[in-house]
């Protein structure tokens, strides 16, 4: 009733309501206009995407790998609306990223890469962005961010004041947000993914005529990936740009490297 009233007032507000679970089936029946249940509507727009969220945490535990995330997100169907879910992997009640990933820099760079790529709002808790680490203790995971406070003995909001550890995740963070920032069809576009084999994930975000392609390659090997066969998407393109290096590569055909996680705009 109370998110009814609000929305009524204020009908561009968005409102996130917190469910923990991570089983779609139960999460999907709390969002507003739930397609599942027809005696009951929580008129909350958005919800906190626990399901995403613990596939992504069972990745990096190296409990399942990402056909797990594959499945998870096959089951959007539930959803009213899955783009308005708010995606995280960390928060203010569980352990921080770094934590799960056992400081598994690579790995944890591939959740990264898909938090800020896949589908949803991101949430990023604050020092996730310099890899705060910690542990499931509450009173630790919200110790304070280093600086900004008196007697701060450095500050993490300057690139002198991080370590080299802290720059290389704040620099990936950095570069991922500023395209997801100038790319519609990464922030806003349509998901369409592809089930995972042999530890690669492909799956592309369309949004009007832009198109890209992110490929997660979570091996320990160097993989050749011939983008022709996903012709829905790549008939008559030309090039790709590497929109994290600005590179233009010609033809369909490319490398991605062991532990790699890359985004590519297709030019026809």
């Amino acid at each position: 009733d109370w998110a009814k009233e609000i929305l009524y007032e204020y009908p561009t507000l968005n409102i996130v309501g917190e469910v923990w679970t991570g089983e779609p089936a139960i999460l999907s029946g709390y969002q507003g206009g739930s397609p599942l249940r027809k005696n009951y509507n929580s008129n909350l727009p958005a919800l906190t995407d626990f399901g995403l969220r613990d596939a992504l945490i069972r990745f990096l535990q190296n409990k399942k790998g990402l056909y797990d995330i594959f499945t998870t997100l096959s089951k959007d169907y539930l959803y009213a609306d899955p783009n308005n879910l708010v995606v995280f992997t960390d928060n203010h009640d569980i352990a921080r990223t770094m934590f799960y990933a056992d400081s598994n820099v690579a790995k944890a760079k591939l959740v990264y890469h898909m938090l800020l790529t896949l589908r949803g709002i991101p949430q990023i808790f604050y020092g996730t962005e310099i890899g705060m680490i910690e542990n499931e203790d509450h009173g630790t995971l919200r110790k304070p961010f280093p600086g900004g406070f008196p007697g701060d003995t450095r500050s993490a909001f300057t690139e002198k004041g991080r370590t080299a550890y802290e720059n290389d995740i704040y620099n990936y963070l950095h570069q991922l947000l500023q395209i997801r920032k100038s790319s519609k069809a990464v922030s806003k576009g349509k998901l369409t993914h592809f089930p995972p084999k042999d530890d690669l994930y492909i799956y592309f975000k369309t949004y009007e005529d832009e198109i890209v392609v992110n490929i997660i390659n979570a091996s320990d090997n160097t993989k050749d990936v011939d983008l022709s066969i996903y012709a829905n998407f790549t008939s008559g393109v030309k090039k790709l740009e590497d929109m994290k290096t600005g590179k233009i590569l010609t033809g369909l055909k490319i490398k991605v490297d062991k532990e790699t996680a890359a985004i590519y705009k297709a030019i026809k």
